[in-house]
């Protein structure tokens, strides 16, 4: 999950980029290590990525954490700095 200009292939609703409605889930998917039970996050960010009206709602969560975002922001800078040299 990353914006497609750094290398992401899913959105925040796991949705392939370049398709209109292809999720994939997997754990290779995940922003950040966890320090949880692997299966059971992959459970949840499949509940969150299923079609509406169940809970694509809430996958914004998942994305929305701050952690997230200045990863993301890191990284796009880091990308910017290095095509300016």
């Amino acid at each position: 999950m990353a914006p497609r200009e750094i290398g992401g292939v899913v959105d925040n609703k796991m949705i392939v980029y370049g398709t209109k409605n292809l999720r994939v889930v997997d754990a290779g998917s995940m922003p950040i290590n966890i320090a949880a039970h692997t299966v059971a996050t992959i459970y949840v960010m499949a509940e969150r990525a299923s079609p509406p009206p169940l809970y694509s709602h809430m996958s914004d969560i998942i994305i929305s954490d701050r952690r997230i975002t200045e990863l993301n922001q890191s990284i796009m800078d880091s990308i910017a700095k290095n095509k300016e040299n």
